[in-house]
C-alpha cells in the first residue's frame, strides 16, 4: 500500500481525532516509516503477537520496574528494567523506543508519545509488512487474546475470533481461552479459519490429544512446521472446573516427539508457538533438540532482541497489542543462516489506521458503542 506524506498526515490525524499530534513527530522524529524501518532479509518473514488480552483499542501501559529472576536468570533477560534494560540494550533515554520498552519517565513521555497498540494499528503494520515482503509472511499469536476485556466477556471470545481471521492469523495456541470452558473454546476454534494447535493438551481419561499438536505452512517455498504449546498450569492458574477433562503440563517427552515427527517431514524450520514464560522457554530450548524457534508468551516479556539458547532464538513481544515483532529469515539447507529481528512499537499516534477498518467492528468502534450508551446486550449484539 502506497501512501504519501499528505495521505498520512490526513490519515494520522483521523486517528488522533481531537489530539495534536507531537511537534518532535511532526518534525518527522517520530513518523510510520522510522517505526518501519527494517532490513529485510533472507526468504522467510514471522510476524508475532502475543498477550494482547484483547484489547482492541490503544491503551497507555507502563512496562514493569521490578522483573525478578532467579538463580542464572538474575539480572538476565527478561529479568532487566529501568535504566539497566535502556543501558543493556543501549537504548537512548527519552526516545520513543525507551517510552515503549521502559517504565523510565514514563509520565512525561507518554504526554508526548501518546497511547500504545490497537489492532487496526497493528492491521496497518502487517498491511504495510505483507506489501514490502510479497508471499513470504507468515503471522501467529502465542495466546492470552481471546479473554481479558468487556467486550470479549460479553462475546465470550467471538469478537476477537473475528479479529484473527481478518488479519489472517495462520496458527495460535493458549492459556486464557481456556477459561471460556471445553466446550465454548471448540466452538471458537470451529470459527477460526486457522489452526489451534497445542502439544501438550489431552483427554484425562486416555491422553488422546485435544487438538492438533502442530500444523504445517509452506512459504515462499519454505516448509515451516508450527508447534503448539498451551500454558502448561492452566488448571492450577485458572479454576480446574472450565477444563474438568483436560489435562496440562509441559510434557517435555511429547514435544521432542512431535519434534522429531517434524524434522522426518523434511521441514526446513522448526517453530514453537508457545505460552510457557520466557524462563520456562529458555528451560525448554536446553532440554528439547531440534527447535529453530520459540515465539514466547504468559509472562508479557518486551525484548528487543531474541534470546539464544544452544541453536534456539527465543522472542518475547509483550503484552496489550504494544508490540508486533518481525523476525526475517535466512533459511537454507534446513538452517537459518542469517536473521534480522526488530520488535515494532505500535505507537497509535502515528500509525494510520486501514481506510477499509473504518466500518469494521475491531478499529475501536466498540469503545464508541458503550460510550454512547448502549447497554450490554445491544453492544454485544452490534459486535457480533
Amino acid at each position: 500500500m502506497h501512501m504519501t506524506r499528505r495521505d498520512f498526515i490526513q490519515a494520522a490525524a483521523i486517528v488522533a481525532g481531537s489530539t495534536v499530534l507531537p511537534p518532535a513527530a511532526l518534525a518527522g522524529r517520530l513518523t510510520l516509516e522510522n517505526i518501519l524501518k527494517f532490513k529485510e532479509k533472507g526468504n522467510l518473514t514471522i510476524v508475532h503477537t502475543t498477550d494482547t488480552h484483547a484489547q482492541l483499542v490503544p491503551i497507555y501501559y507502563r512496562e514493569p520496574s521490578t522483573n525478578i529472576g532467579v538463580g542464572k536468570n538474575r539480572a538476565q533477560p527478561p529479568h532487566l528494567t529501568g535504566r539497566g534494560f535502556l543501558t543493556h540494550y543501549g537504548i537512548k533515554p527519552g526516545s520513543p523506543e525507551a517510552f515503549a520498552y521502559s517504565s523510565v519517565d514514563f509520565q512525561t513521555l507518554a504526554r508526548e508519545y501518546g497511547k500504545m497498540g490497537g489492532f487496526a494499528h497493528i492491521a496497518t503494520l502487517l498491511q504495510q509488512i505483507r506489501a514490502e515482503r510479497e508471499g513470504k509472511v507468515l503471522y501467529i499469536d502465542s495466546g492470552d487474546t481471546l479473554h481479558g476485556s468487556a467486550v470479549s466477556l460479553w462475546t465470550r471470545g467471538q469478537d476477537m475470533v473475528r479479529v484473527l481471521n481478518q488479519l489472517s492469523c495462520d496458527a495460535m495456541t493458549g492459556h486464557w481461552e481456556f477459561t471460556y470452558g471445553e466446550e465454548r473454546l471448540l466452538e471458537l476454534i470451529g470459527q477460526m479459519q486457522f489452526p489451534f494447535v497445542a502439544q501438550n493438551v489431552h483427554d484425562t481419561d486416555w491422553e488422546d490429544p485435544i487438538f492438533e499438536p502442530y500444523t504445517i505452512k509452506t512459504v515462499n517455498g519454505v516448509s515451516v512446521a508450527l508447534i503448539g504449546q498451551a500454558f502448561p498450569y492452566t488448571p492450577i492458574a485458572n479454576p480446574r472446573r472450565f477444563i474438568p477433562n483436560w489435562s496440562f503440563g509441559i510434557k517435555e517427552e511429547n514435544m521432542q516427539n512431535i519434534v522429531d515427527q517434524v524434522r522426518a517431514k523434511k521441514v526446513d524450520l522448526v517453530v514453537v508457538i508457545s505460552h510457557n514464560g520466557m524462563d520456562v522457554d529458555k528451560k525448554m530450548a536446553a532440554r528439547v533438540r531440534g527447535i529453530d524457534l520459540i515465539f514466547g508468551g504468559h509472562t508479557h516479556d518486551a525484548v528487543p532482541r531474541p534470546v539464544q539458547v544452544e541453536k534456539t532464538l527465543i522472542i518475547g513481544s509483550g503484552c496489550y497489542g504494544k508490540f508486533l515483532s518481525r523476525l526475517d529469515l535466512d533459511i537454507k539447507g534446513k538452517s537459518i543462516v542469517d536473521f534480522s529481528f526488530k520488535l515494532i512499537p505500535v505507537l497509535s499516534r502515528v500509525i494510520p489506521t486501514p481506510i477499509s477498518s473504518r466500518e469494521g467492528i475491531w478499529c475501536g468502534r466498540p469503545a464508541l458503542i458503550f460510550q454512547s450508551g448502549f447497554r450490554k446486550r445491544q453492544a454485544a449484539e452490534f459486535i457480533i
